[in-house]
């Protein structure tokens, strides 16, 4: 009932990230164990229920029944608000590559099940990040080309209709986080765990060399004004990011803003189940302290909340683009709403011309 009353009130353009198939799903493969199963069947199907039950626009999406692929449905498209916004929606499930650290493969490196087990950390969370270089570089020499999120074609719409916009503000629906999120653990952990991690291989920081094919066009075309709205994390975030993810050679690009899930667990609460009884645990002891040890480590998150479930909603201006994250209260134990359901508001506001953001207390 809840659902239904949020699409009475609101129009929606639907986009899917990984869940209505598979966690961390590629193409139609399934991710829960590290054989990487391919599910066809299943793919079509979770594809027909997205396009049944979403409200979808049959003039800005294509779904082929006859056609016996699993990619028989095509959903990134494109929406004009005039001369203010264009807002440019990607599919980041349907056309990407494998994780560029295979679970299998690193399952059999240390004497795992590279069939039955699960590898998730270490190959797609918590990546060493001379790990994941060594991998990528390898299935870079292996497909001719780097490893992709969007795939050939959809890149190359990207790149031609952000390129080709006449908008002011390029807002791009973006499903996976796109800036670095790096975590040094190398004089702060005993070993094993003293080492340089990649939090989040699921998302662009996994995909280097494609997400600095896309920044560098930015760059290099003058495309301006570009803002990315993210999901997937199960938290509030805030990225400048740049066509070289360090800090003191990269040009800032665009700046991608991430919101927390309404009703999903937070990453905090994944992070601390993770780390268990491990040294790391003292970097999960309390939200505040991974979040600060996150911004400290990684200059360009500019805002982070890593405990929160909410929405985000923004403001769009020709002079400025404007974010507020609402933070609110979990749902009761019996499943009712709280009487006060906010806990906090928080502006974060890009001028228009600059790739910079500024934070406030809403």
């Amino acid at each position: 009932a809840r659902l239904q009353a949020v699409h009475a009130k609101f129009a929606f353009i639907g986009i899917w990230d990984d869940h209505e198939f598979s966690d961390d799903c590629w193409q139609d493969h399934q991710t829960y164990t590290n054989a990487n199963l391919q599910q066809t069947a299943r793919r079509r199907a979770a594809s027909q229920a997205w396009v049944e039950y979403m409200p979808v626009d049959f003039g800005d999406v294509s779904f082929d029944t006859a056609n016996a692929a699993y990619d028989n449905l095509r959903i990134y498209r494109d929406f004009r608000f005039g001369t203010l916004m264009h807002l440019v929606m990607t599919d980041q499930r349907l056309y990407r590559d494998d994780h560029v650290v295979d679970e299998a493969t690193l399952a059999a490196a240390q004497g795992h099940d590279p069939v039955n087990g699960s590898d998730s950390i270490g190959a797609r969370y918590f990546v060493q990040q001379p790990v994941l270089a060594q991998f990528e570089a390898a299935r870079t020499a292996a497909l001719g080309r780097a490893p992709s999120i969007l795939g050939r074609s959809q890149t190359d719409w990207w790149k031609a209709t952000m390129q080709g916009s006449s908008a002011l503000w390029k807002v791009w629906g973006n499903e996976v986080t796109l800036g670095r999120m790096w975590l040094d653990l190398r004089t702060l952990a005993p070993a094993p765990y003293n080492a340089l991690y990649v939090v989040n291989a699921d998302g662009w920081d996994g995909f280097t060399r494609h997400r600095a094919e896309l920044m560098a066009h930015l760059k290099t075309a003058g495309i301006a004004n570009v803002v990315a709205i993210t999901g997937d994390l199960h938290a509030f975030q805030c990225h400048v990011v740049r066509d070289d993810p360090d800090p003191a050679v990269g040009t800032p690009v665009l700046v991608d803003f991430v919101s927390a899930g309404i009703s999903s667990s937070s990453f905090c609460s994944y992070i601390k189940a993770g780390a268990g009884s491990t040294p790391l645990a003292a970097l999960a002891a309390t939200p505040a302290i991974f979040d600060a040890t996150l911004q400290a480590q990684n200059p360009d998150l500019r805002h982070a909340d890593h405990d929160a479930q909410g929405y985000a909603s923004a403001v769009v201006t020709a002079t400025s683009f404007d974010v507020t994250f609402h933070k609110v209260r979990p749902l009761n134990a019996d499943g009712t709403a709280p009487a006060s359901p906010l806990l906090s508001q928080t502006r974060l506001t890009v001028p228009a011309g600059r790739v910079s953001v500024s934070v406030a207390a809403a």
